[in-house]
């Protein structure tokens, strides 16, 4: 029988430490390559857009179409005074309520709707803006217009003040 070479007491303890350490070592730098990937595929966090403190003009669609007659009317704006309250500004009648602005989804909602001054004398009219606008459903910010659609709506503003 051969006799056994060791290398001494701390190489008994280096080959107990291997044991031990090298998979704890893996484990954390897997971790470590885990973590890296997840946080670079995360999607880039998409600027929060505020309409706050805008106001925009109702602007025909197509001069064609019956918004054509808003040429010869007066302006109609439609103001956000905040992040969730906003007034919409007809011939002489005044509307305000409550809009909630989702630029991921492109949504917008307008609820809560209600005529300030002149409600029983506006036109037919400054009635179907509201109407419409309480059917939006879809709001757009694309070359410096502010387009709402909804299910049978569709309406452009061009920025007054921003």
């Amino acid at each position: 029988m051969e006799p056994q070479v060791t290398l001494g007491y701390y190489s008994d303890r280096m080959t107990a430490a291997k044991k031990t350490y090298i998979p704890f070592l893996w484990i954390l730098l897997a971790g470590a390559g885990t973590l890296a990937c997840v946080e670079s595929h995360q999607a880039a966090p998409v600027p929060r857009v505020s309409l706050a403190a805008s106001t925009w003009r109702l602007q025909p669609y197509q001069p064609e179409s019956p918004a054509g007659e808003l040429l010869k009317r007066p302006s109609y704006a439609l103001e956000f005074l905040n992040d969730s309250t906003f007034l919409f500004r007809l011939d002489g009648a005044l509307v305000h309520g409550r809009y909630a602005y989702d630029l991921e989804r492109n949504s917008m909602q307008f609820r809560e709707l209600a005529w300030v001054k002149n409600g029983c004398c506006a036109s037919d009219y400054s009635h179907a803006l509201v109407e419409a606008l309480q059917a939006v459903s879809k709001g757009f910010l694309e070359k410096s217009h502010l387009r709402l659609r909804g299910e049978k709506t569709e309406m452009r503003f061009k920025p007054m003040y921003l």
